[in-house]
């Protein structure tokens, strides 16, 4: 499979750790993401993706975190047959809504790895970590998300 310009769509399943001082709560949620990708190099390329997660909620609560992330990322590919493994790390920002509009600068760290189905399909897999920076409710909210999904390459 060689590196090509792709769009790709993705289930997403997060499990957050919400780290404030007082008390760490723990939360999981469903969502998606859209991504796409331009190579640079044989085995380098910028990643887009664009998150959304549906209610991070708390267990035990009515609290409830919705959250849209968007990043630009480097990706490192390991460039095998069918399967590529990847390295990717960017940043973006993370719009944290929880009973009021949070918009941080967020740093994104993921590893994972495409398998060629043809020419121009694959699946892949995707576990990313999400890492805000500023203040207030979006940065304490930190979480993994693993990803599903599939990608067309032009």
């Amino acid at each position: 499979m060689k590196l090509r310009t792709t769009v790709g769509v993705v289930c997403a399943l997060a499990l957050a750790i919400i780290a404030t001082p007082a008390r760490p709560e723990q939360g999981a949620a469903e969502g998606g993401e859209l991504g796409n990708g331009y190579p640079l190099r044989a085995m380098f390329a910028r990643d887009g993706r664009s998150e959304y997660l549906d209610d991070l909620g708390v267990k035990g609560t009515r609290a409830g975190i919705w959250t849209n992330h968007a990043s630009v990322n480097g990706k490192v590919t390991l460039p095998l047959a069918r399967f590529q493994p990847y390295l990717s790390g960017g940043v973006g920002v993370l719009n944290a809504n929880a009973g009021g509009t949070r918009l941080t600068v967020a740093g994104r760290f993921s590893a994972g790895t495409d398998v060629a189905l043809t020419e121009h399909v694959a699946l892949f897999l995707d576990a990313a970590y999400l890492l805000p920076g500023g203040g207030g409710v979006a940065t304490d909210l930190q979480y993994f998300s693993f990803g599903w999904g599939g990608k067309y390459l032009f």
